[in-house]
């Protein structure tokens, strides 16, 4: 069984054991995340914002498998979420709110998922490689609408948005959106890595659960990313940071590894132009509007100095982002 996912892809999640009942194209999220070897393990629910399993006692000490992140889009701004969560998957950044609410009874910090939250984030932004060796991988999920035979399904379906990690978190103060009164939190910043082909490989979470190996040990099944953050760090995020524009271009310069492509080999390369643009303005932190008009005001001055003989048009751009997999820059 294929037990990689991909970015953008869509995964059924439903109660771990339920019986399915609707039609629909998407591949169960369950299937994905069990361990064919070691049924037993446990299991990464998805059901709060900020999920994670249950420790391991492995031979270095005990380890957090992974850190698994949910946004619900549609509660947000309500008293159930009262926030929005903020997805520049152009740009590789998501800022991530915590789970302290106007209504929790306890100090900033100590509801469960900011606690996860900064035990993660405090290994994450270690100095040193061999604390950052053994922190746990951090996962992003979204909730998504998906049109089935039986109608709009507001649940039980997910996103999967990347391998991330935390970059910084900070304290702040939101207005509950019913009673007006204000309330701290936490917003994490996180930065999506690359993934080759963006898929990522479960069996490194296998790995991670297993008691009876190293954290070392299981990096076999780690993305190259992942081990170039842990070798450099912070310095690391501004090479394996993931950027929208840098898989259009990928997609672009399919050709010379002899990959089909809706374009030639001469629009190809006159798309890289503008493309290399977008990609360089993202790595400098413009927001995702800008980033558009950057390139729609790129690509219309390559036509204009190409003219009409390099045969690229709107169109064909098109449907280079359509197979990348985006129809635009945003998320």
């Amino acid at each position: 069984m294929n037990r990689t996912i991909t970015v953008h892809e869509i995964l059924r999640y439903t109660k771990p054991r339920a019986i399915d009942r609707l039609s629909h194209p998407y591949r169960n999220y369950w299937g994905i995340q069990r361990d064919p070897a070691d049924p037993e393990a446990a299991n990464v629910l998805q059901e709060a914002g900020i999920n994670a399993p249950r420790l391991v006692s492995a031979p270095d000490g005990q380890r957090l498998p992974l850190l698994s992140l949910r946004s619900t889009p549609i509660k947000s701004g309500t008293v159930e979420t009262p926030w929005h969560d903020d997805y520049r998957m152009g740009a590789g950044k998501i800022r991530y709110y915590g789970d302290h609410k106007v209504t929790s009874r306890v100090p900033l910090g100590e509801t469960t998922g900011n606690r996860r939250l900064l035990d993660v984030w405090a290994k994450h932004r270690s100095g040193s490689a061999s604390v950052r060796a053994g922190a746990p991988p951090a996962l992003v999920f979204r909730t998504v609408t998906v049109e089935t035979p039986q109608g709009a399904r507001e649940k039980g379906f997910i996103e999967f948005c990347g391998l991330v990690v935390i970059e910084d978190v900070q304290e702040v103060i939101l207005e509950d959106p019913t009673t007006g009164r204000a309330f701290p939190n936490y917003v994490a910043d996180l930065a999506v890595l690359s993934l080759e082909e963006d898929r990522f490989d479960w069996r490194w979470v296998d790995a991670r659960r297993k008691p009876w190996l190293s954290a070392e040990a299981t990096l076999q099944f780690a993305p190259g990313s992942w081990r170039e953050w842990i070798a450099d760090g912070a310095a690391s995020l501004r090479s394996v940071r993931r950027l929208e524009a840098t898989k259009f271009l990928a997609r672009t310069n399919n050709l010379d590894r002899g990959a089909p492509d809706p374009i030639t080999p001469g629009q190809s390369r006159a798309l890289a132009a503008p493309v290399s643009l977008l990609a360089r303005l993202a790595r400098d932190d413009n927001d995702e509007s800008s980033l558009e008009q950057h390139f729609r005001a790129a690509f219309s001055t390559l036509l204009h100095q190409m003219g009409a003989s390099s045969g690229v048009t709107p169109e064909k751009a098109g449907d280079v982002v359509r197979d990348s997999g985006r129809q635009s820059v945003g998320p």
